[in-house]
């Protein structure tokens, strides 16, 4: 009755207003709605993420719980019980690598952490680089010092030390009392990692008077020392560059290693008398521990057969190190190829990349730039790299291309002149012959003529045919 009452223009108003608070309405609703509808959908991503291995709900607690004990670290990161049995004086080798553990890790453990305290300046050069070739027993050295000292290790590799918190792992464990030995491997592989150690000895520094006594960084490296820079070298005041094993070394490491075999099979090395052991510790003389052990579990495992081993023999030993030569001191010596840790910064988008400019070799042998790169070179500006052209071929397009403009400047197209028809100016059509209008009327020259009797080779002034030309 009211809409009855109202102009017809004013109902149609109210009913806009009507229908536009109504969506207004409804879109308000679905932004209230929206956030919920989200958070629904991720519960089971969440679930997903923080138990991905995990069976069920008990088995989702269960992780959660072990991972309490090192909270803000992955499983990779959380230290372990030092690995062997055996005592850092009963390691063969590594004299070198053993006095200076003893010196960086095992006697400051010992100290009480305010007299460490007094040297809190020099504790971000207090890490161990242990120097030489792989196989030499460096990583089981660091872990023997560990033992010692009661400590928990933590391995790690170099590119994980330089992408990982792993300071902040450390830190946290022994935050609790428990000393703990950081073990950084293969140093070469990721340079910047020797700046991730120099940062962690900080933060452990600034964590209180306790904190360095109890944490310690080892790492090892498989160049030569002169390899890596001072930047690089900055945060490890204990360096040991060991050297390969000696003969008596060689020798007391394969007595140690038979008489282990012989507790598990006494018949396999029975053969072997201690002047063969000599013999086959004077062969192995560029070979690492390491080496060592792989010749002869390779002639433990060909020895095997079906009824039992054979007992070995020297010559056994002597196939083995003709196959297998060694290899880890040869590559410790080769020139090092490290991780360059400076990136250069790509071009962005709608920047071209620079091109090497070409240059030659002058007088001298002073570089020449070529002429024509720095004339004809700008034309390679706006185009991507697959269809960068030579300065020569741009210099060819763009002097052809101003020929074609001089030449349409100065000669008047063919077909634009309007013809008779049948060729003549009378006729009013085009001639399609590209000498037609030269005997035109009025013209400038003569008629070539009809006929090729018409044509006077005697050089006369005649019209006449080619005899009579001759003729006159």
């Amino acid at each position: 009755a009211v809409s009855a009452l109202l102009p017809e223009g004013a109902c149609k108003r109210t009913r806009n207003r009507r229908g536009a608070a109504a969506v207004a309405a409804m879109w308000r609703r679905v932004a209230v709605a929206l956030p919920l509808l989200q958070v629904l959908l991720r519960l089971p991503l969440l679930h997903a993420q923080e138990c991905p291995n995990a069976d069920g709900a008990e088995g989702c607690r269960e992780a959660a719980g072990s991972a309490a004990a090192f909270k803000g670290t992955t499983p990779r990161l959380a230290p372990r019980a030092p690995r062997g049995e055996v005592l850092l004086s009963d390691i063969i080798g590594v004299d070198e690598a053993k006095v200076v553990l003893k010196e960086a890790v095992v006697t400051p453990a010992s100290m009480d952490p305010s007299l460490m305290a007094l040297f809190g300046r020099s504790y971000e050069h207090s890490a161990v680089l242990l120097v030489g070739p792989a196989g030499l027993g460096k990583v089981a050295a660091a872990e023997a010092a560990a033992k010692a000292i009661g400590a928990r290790v933590l391995p790690l590799l170099a590119t994980e030390a330089a992408s990982s918190n792993f300071c902040g792992a450390a830190r946290e464990a022994a935050s609790g009392g428990t000393p703990v030995v950081v073990i950084i491997e293969s140093l070469e592989i990721d340079l910047s990692a020797a700046l991730a150690v120099r940062r962690c000895l900080r933060e452990v520094a600034a964590g209180g008077a306790e904190m360095p006594s109890k944490v310690f960084v080892v790492a090892t490296l498989g160049r030569p020392l002169h390899s890596l820079g001072a930047a690089e070298l900055a945060p490890f005041g204990f360096i040991a560059e060991l050297q390969p094993p000696q003969e008596t070394q060689r020798k007391e490491f394969l007595l140690r290693l038979f008489q282990k075999i012989s507790r598990m099979d006494a018949r396999w090395g029975s053969a072997l008398r201690e002047a063969e052991v000599m013999t086959l510790a004077s062969l192995t003389s560029t070979y690492t521990f390491a080496e060592i052990e792989l010749v002869v579990r390779r002639a433990f495992i060909r020895s095997t057969t079906a009824d039992g081993r054979d007992p070995v023999a020297l010559h056994h030993f002597e196939a083995i190190l003709s196959e297998a030569p060694a290899q880890a001191e040869k590559a410790f010596n080769d020139s090092p190829k490290l991780v360059q840790t400076i990136v250069e910064e790509e071009p962005t988008k709608g920047t071209p990349k620079k091109r090497d400019d070409k240059r030659t070799k002058g007088k001298g042998g002073k570089e020449i730039k070529d002429p024509m790169d720095g004339i004809f070179g700008w034309c390679n500006f706006w185009l991507p790299e697959s269809l960068h052209l030579p300065a020569v071929v741009w210099a060819m397009i763009i002097f052809g291309i101003l020929a074609h403009f001089m030449a349409r400047s100065m000669y008047q197209p063919y077909g634009h002149r309007k013809r008779g028809r049948g060729g003549g100016p009378a006729g009013g059509g085009r001639s399609n012959s590209l000498f037609g209008d030269m005997s035109a009327p009025g013209g400038e020259f003569p008629s070539f003529g009809n006929n090729l009797s018409d044509w006077n080779f005697g050089g006369g002034m005649g019209a006449g045919g080619m005899g009579a030309g001759a003729m006159g």
